[in-house]
């Protein structure tokens, strides 16, 4: 028996090469609606950015729901067919149809019951036409263009897919750009942009796999099995949806638009961290869990700590430049986010640690712990949502928020000590809380107006940064401990 060890070479390389691809590709759809923040905080009043954010919000509920969620389907059933690769195409193609079909079916239901919906969720005077129609469809269109996009990135298509993910990030990016800022269409600009760029891509779709997306549907041997592993993931996907957006409809309720606005910038501002956590998440998965089959504590101590000290760097950075928001954005209305941001964002490292242990849960096959965990928090954000917006308006929404967050945190911790012996050191906690004293320490110091919040969001960056390097400096210095050795042996 020979071992090819250039054949593994290439294979580490490619594999790495792919991954680098696919988590830079990720980033383009969320890196450019960042981008285009600023011209549409800058063409937009703050009501109708509240109105734009409102509408976001249900094109993602739609792009749920659409084709019944059985787009979620595809990555864990890929593998069944991948041995025949007519038999894979004919499941893709089975798919798209399917989504398109009952796509076709949920924009007819909207389009003769959605007006008297609008009517009866917002106080504001919101249209279902065109703006909602508009954002709902481009949801349910969006929702079968994702499927073909994973069913390529699966196939190691990596070329296919840059080439489309490259191309939809540019006409998606630069149409939004032409509508609002040259014709000035508004809100219904980003959604005219975003329907019809999707629309063209999803009929070259259909164009290009038209050959196994126009044969009769095999709904037995391909879609039961889907529909089936969807049957739980789009009920949890719907209370994450809930939990995660259901403020900006009590804030509207509540108060109105315009704050729906500043809040909505407030939290994809926040969100920010999120992306990066994600991001980490996705390169260290596989060797936290060759380290959890090993039980390998120290290993798993020290991915723990980078873990958060990453968050802790990105959330301490994010609150610096939130300080310095006149920089680049210049309506009157957005100038308090400051004084929200800091307490807001504690509850993403919160929900960044609770990431971190559901990766254990994820380990242990325990998904049904999460549609009980996203129960209990939906409805614990929906019941402190109620009693505190309408009480104190966006503070009340950054209240409940961070209550939500911690509530996810106490949940995971609880859910990992049940199933799984690795324990989480005090000195990892005690970390997260000297992070969150001194975050609240310089807070209250600008909000009381003893220094300005551009003040103390600098001094509060670099007490962070020197927690972090305390933190972090076993580490470094074991690091270049091991390299000067290694140096030292190569010479002699």
């Amino acid at each position: 028996m020979t071992f090819d060890l250039d054949g593994l070479l290439k294979m580490k390389k490619k594999i790495i090469y792919n991954s680098i691809i696919y988590t830079a590709l990720g980033f383009l759809f969320p890196l450019g609606n960042f981008l285009l923040l600023p011209i549409f905080t800058s063409y937009l009043t703050e009501a109708k950015f509240g109105e734009f954010s409102i509408l976001n919000n249900l094109n993602l509920f739609t792009s749920i729901i659409g084709g019944l969620g059985i787009s979620s389907a595809v990555t864990a059933l890929y593998p069944t067919y991948i041995e025949e690769k007519d038999l894979v195409n004919r499941y893709i193609g089975n798919v798209m149809q399917f989504t398109f079909l009952v796509n076709l079916v949920l924009f007819l239901i909207i389009l003769l019951f959605g007006q008297e919906l609008f009517g009866i969720i917002f106080k504001s005077e919101i249209g279902f036409y065109p703006n909602g129609l508009l954002a709902i469809s481009y949801g349910l269109m969006y929702n079968s263009y994702f499927a073909f996009l994973i069913f390529i990135r699966l196939d190691k298509r990596v070329l296919q897919y840059a080439i489309i993910s490259i191309m939809y990030f540019l006409l998606i990016i630069f149409s939004q750009y032409y509508m609002v800022a040259i014709l000035k269409w508004g809100v219904y600009g980003i959604f005219y942009a975003r329907f019809f760029v999707t629309l063209i891509f999803l009929c070259s779709i259909f164009f290009y796999f038209r050959k196994f997306i126009f044969k009769a549907i095999d709904f037995n041997k391909l879609l039961k099995p889907s529909l089936r592993y969807s049957f739980f993931i789009v009920p949890t996907s719907i209370l994450t949806w809930f939990m995660n957006f259901s403020d900006r409809f009590y804030i509207e309720r509540f108060i109105d638009l315009g704050n729906v606005g500043v809040y909505s910038l407030l939290f994809i501002i926040c969100s920010l961290s999120d992306l990066v956590v994600f991001s980490i998440g996705s390169g260290v998965q596989p060797y936290l869990f060759d380290y959890f089959k090993d039980n390998n504590k120290t290993k798993i101590n020290a991915i723990y700590k980078l873990w958060v000290s990453t968050t802790v760097i990105v959330i301490s950075a994010i609150i610096l430049l939130g300080s310095h928001l006149n920089l680049i954005i210049h309506k009157k209305g957005y100038m308090e986010i400051p004084s929200y941001l800091p307490i807001m964002i504690l509850g993403f490292i919160f929900s960044a640690f609770a990431y971190l242990l559901n990766l254990q849960i994820t380990y242990a096959k325990k998904s049904v712990y999460f549609f009980k965990s996203n129960l209990i928090l939906v409805l614990l954000n929906l019941v402190s949502c109620y009693f505190f917006v309408s009480r104190f308006g966006i503070w009340g929404a950054v209240i409940s928020s961070l209550l939500t967050k911690f509530a996810f945190n106490l949940i995971s911790v609880y859910y990992v000590n049940k199933i799984f012996s690795t324990k989480v050191n005090r000195d990892l906690i005690l970390f997260i809380i000297t992070t969150i004293v001194v975050i609240v320490f310089f807070w209250m110091l600008a909000f009381y107006k003893i220094l300005s919040f551009s003040t103390a969001s600098i001094l509060q960056f670099f007490i962070c940064m020197i927690i972090v390097g305390k933190v972090m400096y076993p580490y470094f210095r074991e690091f270049l401990f091991k390299k000067s050795h290694n140096l030292l042996i190569n010479k002699e």
